[in-house]
Parts: structure tokens; C-alpha cells; sequence
């Protein structure tokens, strides 16, 4: 499977798990000997590195409670300890509500998340 350039560049900036054919392919690229060939691969390499840098820094702010699934997770506020839906892919927080329009609360002590009457 060969992509362009431009495919896997921006594969680089938004896919969560990369593949052994992501990494083939940049391999493949570097193969050319160019030196277009090789910066670009040098940037594309950047930007997965920039990447893990960024998700392996605390956040001061929330914090992973757990995943719902492969682009979801629940995290929360940290002064509040309100409960969120994290979309990883698309980079958006929404509120985790009751069908009551109720707020989720993360309990500390117990470990679990509790819902708040207003």
C-alpha cells in the first residue's frame, strides 16, 4: 500500500494508533535519497513526536477517568471534578449529563462517578 506524501503527513496529524504500513511507507519515502524526500519525512516524524509530548505532559486541568471507546474517554474537571466526554479525533469536550440535564461528579474517595440533583 503506497500513499502520497500528503496522506501520511496528514495521517501524522490526526490518527490515534498508527500501523506498521504507516511507518513502511515513510521508510519506503525515505528510500529516494531527495532532499525534499527526507525533510519532509524529518517534519512528519516532528509532528508524532510533538504529539506524544503533548498527551504525555500532565494537564493541570482534567484528568482520564476512563475510555468508552477507541476515540472517546471520560475525564474531569479538576476543581469541579464534573464529568466530560473527551472526543479524541475531533479535540471537543461535551458535558457527561443525566437525561434530567443533571451533571456527573467524579468521587475521589469512592472511584466512582455520582450524579448531582440541582
Amino acid at each position: 500500500m503506497n500513499l502520497s506524501l500528503n496522506e501520511l503527513t496528514k495521517m501524522a496529524t490526526q490518527e490515534v494508533n498508527f500501523d506498521e504500513t504507516f511507518f513502511s511507507n515513510i521508510e519506503e519515502c525515505i528510500k529516494y535519497n531527495s532532499i525534499g524526500t527526507l525533510n519532509w519525512a524529518i517534519h512528519t516524524l516532528t509532528i508524532i513526536r510533538e504529539r506524544i509530548d503533548v498527551e504525555q505532559k500532565e494537564n493541570k486541568l482534567f484528568r482520564w477517568i476512563a475510555d468508552i471507546n477507541e476515540n472517546e474517554s471520560l475525564v474531569r474537571v479538576l476543581p469541579t471534578n464534573v464529568v466530560y466526554i473527551r472526543n479524541i479525533k475531533l479535540g471537543s469536550l461535551t458535558p457527561f449529563v443525566t437525561e434530567h440535564n443533571n451533571v456527573y461528579v467524579y468521587n475521589e474517595k469512592t472511584g466512582r462517578i455520582e450524579e448531582v440533583f440541582e
